[in-house]
């Protein structure tokens, strides 16, 4: 799905920036990062995929956060994804770590399947990176 489309079925509706909100959305994300951190340690191929899962989540409600610090809501992941690619061009690399993310969520969810740890470790500082990275951008904000 690209951002016309979001905007087209109206997956994406104006709000009101909600500053409180948001700040509450970063503490539990904080929370929901250190328990994540909290578990690396004893990461192995039966619980990798959810690690995956839980950086998604982070991820995702940063997404979130970032949407409605800029005046907007969305219904969807997908468009989530699409606004922050289409308001950061030069960010083009971790939109698509993002949507990479999101595919191997989506198949641990719906399909039952399992990442092998490698995958993670191979993948963890750009998902640390893009948490620090929204973590930025929101805070410049409020």
């Amino acid at each position: 799905m690209d951002w016309e489309k979001c905007t087209a079925e109206k997956t994406i509706r104006k709000v009101e920036p909600d500053k409180e909100r948001i700040r509450n959305m970063l503490k539990m994300i904080e929370v929901r990062q250190k328990f994540w951190d909290s578990l690396i340690d004893i990461l192995d191929d039966e619980f990798s995929s959810l690690i995956v899962e839980g950086y998604y989540e982070i991820i995702k409600e940063l997404l979130t956060a970032y949407l409605n610090i800029n005046g907007l809501e969305s219904s969807n992941h997908e468009c989530l994804i699409r606004y922050f690619q289409k308001e950061n061009s030069n960010l083009n690399v971790e939109a698509e770590k993002i949507d990479e993310l999101k595919q191997v969520r989506n198949k641990i969810d719906y399909r039952g399947f399992f990442v092998r740890k490698e995958f993670f470790e191979r993948n963890k500082l750009e998902y640390q990176h893009i948490i620090k990275l929204l973590n930025k951008m929101i805070k410049e904000k409020i």
